[in-house]
């Protein structure tokens, strides 16, 4: 996408022309591109077709179409999350700026992540990729209920996805339901066994609930979830923000 048809994008977005993105909001340098996932830098689009790493345009195009190949038609979106990347990676080096600004990245970060996710076959392998960064987008604009679908669904797309139960957990550990993040780490452990993002993540829920009963105070029970192993998608009735289980 040209830079101008990148802003009437966002026009068209329904965001208006005032808060309508930089249009170098997105579009990385190389340096930037390498702070990536791998596949941003044989996407050709990431750069707007600009060489990078001593590149022809030539071989670019040839990189690029060996990967649609590899993963299928998503691939041809897939720079846009590259975009929403570069854009939050600019969030967290932009302290000092004023906090509506900053938050204003994350949301074009999540338009850019919309249009890959919108685009993307239900088979993508990266959607997964695409739907974690989405809700850890989300979280950092403490719109938390709405990472949540997008979490579960990456477990359900990839059982295996070790991030998406770790990101998950989190969220309901810092709500005040430590019981609902051990059950999440434990579906993920089951089937990740030797993850090590998981076993640390249970090693220090495990850490935290002692702490709690040595001060004196227990965690909160839960009991919709009663049992190991429950599924992720269970913990919607338990969602931060929302209502919680009577103790």
């Amino acid at each position: 996408m040209k830079p101008l048809l990148r802003f009437f994008y966002f026009v068209s977005s329904g965001l208006g022309l005032i808060s309508a993105p930089p249009i170098h909001a997105a579009i990385p340098t190389e340096q930037e591109i390498r702070r990536l996932p791998l596949a941003c830098k044989f996407q050709s689009n990431t750069s707007h077709g600009q060489p990078t790493f001593g590149r022809t345009s030539e071989q670019m195009n040839q990189d690029h179409n060996k990967w649609l190949k590899m993963l299928g038609p998503g691939f041809n979106h897939y720079h846009h999350f590259c975009w929403g990347q570069t854009t939050v990676n600019r969030y967290f080096s932009s302290f000092g700026t004023p906090p509506t600004e900053r938050n204003s990245l994350l949301k074009y970060a999540i338009e850019d992540y919309n249009y890959s996710i919108e685009r993307s076959p239900p088979d993508f392998s990266l959607l997964p990729e695409i739907l974690v960064a989405r809700a850890k987008a989300y979280v950092l604009l403490k719109e938390t209920v709405k990472a949540i679908p997008d979490l579960q669904r990456a477990i359900k797309l990839n059982p295996k996805y070790e991030k998406a139960y770790a990101d998950l957990a989190e969220i309901y550990a810092k709500d005040g339901q430590p019981e609902i993040a051990k059950k999440i780490i434990q579906t993920g452990l089951q089937l990740s066994p030797n993850s090590p993002i998981l076993t640390r993540r249970a090693a220090r829920l495990n850490a935290e609930a002692k702490r709690a009963s040595g001060s004196g105070t227990t965690p909160k029970p839960d009991t919709q979830h009663t049992g190991s192993g429950s599924p992720p998608e269970n913990t919607q009735k338990n969602t931060p923000g929302g209502p919680k289980a009577n103790p």
